[in-house]
This record gives C-alpha cells, sequence and structure tokens, in this order.
C-alpha cells in the first residue's frame, strides 16, 4: 500500500529561551546556547508539505477467524516544520515516521 499527497497550510515556529548563570563558582563568562538559534524569534511562512507513506507487510490466515499480519510502514513528511539550523538561519525541516508493526486479528 502507498500513497502521496501535496498538503498546503502554515508553518509557524515561537522560540523563547530563558539563560541563567549556574551557581558553580568557577564559572565565568557569558551564557551558551549551544542548539543554535536565536534567543527569541518567530517566524512563519505558508507552503507545501508533500507527504509520502507506504506500508510493506505479509499476511497469513492463520483460521477463517484469524490473521497475522507482519509489516514495515514509512510515513514521510518534507518541508513539514518551521525551526533553526545549528548557525540560527531560519529553515524547513523534515519529519519521517518510520517501523515494524505486528498486528492480529480476531473476527467474530
Amino acid at each position: 500500500m502507498g500513497g502521496i499527497a501535496a498538503l498546503y497550510g502554515r508553518r509557524k515556529v515561537d522560540q523563547t529561551v530563558n539563560i541563567s548563570h549556574p551557581t558553580v563558582p568557577t564559572f565565568t563568562g557569558p551564557a551558551v546556547l549551544l542548539s543554535g538559534g536565536p534567543v527569541a524569534a518567530s517566524s512563519s511562512s505558508n507552503g507545501f508539505v508533500f507527504n509520502l507513506d507506504a506500508l510493506l507487510g505479509l499476511s497469513y490466515a492463520i483460521n477463517a477467524n484469524t490473521n497475522l499480519m507482519i509489516s514495515y510502514r514509512f510515513d514521510g513528511y518534507w518541508n513539514a516544520l518551521r525551526g533553526y539550523d545549528s548557525n540560527g538561519n531560519l529553515t524547513n525541516l523534515d519529519r519521517f515516521y518510520h517501523g515494524p508493526m505486528v498486528r492480529l486479528t480476531i473476527t467474530n
């Protein structure tokens, strides 16, 4: 099974970072934001998010009422989220969800 889609919508990010100095006596110097990006920022944009989903599996009928399926599923979204890269530049981020699945179905 599989499918493709182009979703249109608004992507938005609001980021606020609070930095506090630790109480360690040997600490000297300014606080450092290790994850990149600005300390306070907001951005939004309209655009398309492309989606691909696929499921590949095998199904076995144990008897007339019981079915066992083993499969692997992938669901990918390109340019789905707004965010910041390690240099603090605004960028669109991809998200991928995937993994194996085992399903046992029993009907009356």
